[in-house]
């Protein structure tokens, strides 16, 4: 079993470096980067609050199979065994900001991040996803995977370290 020790910093990442979500959107959008309907709708929410201190967070990214889930687990149970290892879950700014400091991302990797679930203007329970789906297909999306659904136990997570 792994323990907190284990996880590596995968990326480090900053964020508290925009005062404001317009010039967030337009950062990541004039770098050549798409944003979905349903992560629009995340950002543009009340509960979207940016970091007002500039700070560096490190991030892990895990699989359910790395955290022992051998056949896949529940989002749950997936963010339960991770915050009992010591991983924490991510601020709101952490997708929006790895979609734009994440220039690198290899073809078909797709990244959910572990947060707190946001509702959009449907009233789903969404979070942010960070996919490089192809050629055209470099995103900030928003996903409706909930607690209950189950993830495949090679589906990358990110965390706080």
């Amino acid at each position: 079993m792994k323990t907190f020790n284990n996880f590596r910093t995968w990326k480090t990442v900053q964020i508290g470096t925009y005062s404001d979500v317009k010039l967030l959107k337009e950062a990541i959008l004039s770098a050549g980067f798409r944003i979905g309907s349903w992560a629009e709708d995340v950002l543009e929410s009340t509960q979207f609050v940016l970091s007002t201190k500039e700070r560096e967070v490190d991030l892990v990214r895990v699989t359910p199979e790395d955290l022992g889930f051998h056949d896949g687990a529940y989002r749950r149970d997936i963010y339960k065994k991770a915050l009992s290892l010591g991983l924490k879950l991510c601020p709101l700014e952490v997708g929006p900001q790895l979609r734009l400091q994440y220039t690198d991302q290899p073809r078909l990797e797709s990244l959910q991040i572990g947060m707190e679930s946001q509702v959009d203007s449907e009233g789903h329970e969404s979070e942010f996803r960070v996919v490089h789906g192809g050629d055209d297909f470099i995103w900030l999306v928003g996903d409706h995977k909930h607690l209950t659904d189950f993830w495949e136990k090679g589906e990358y997570f990110i965390f706080i370290k």
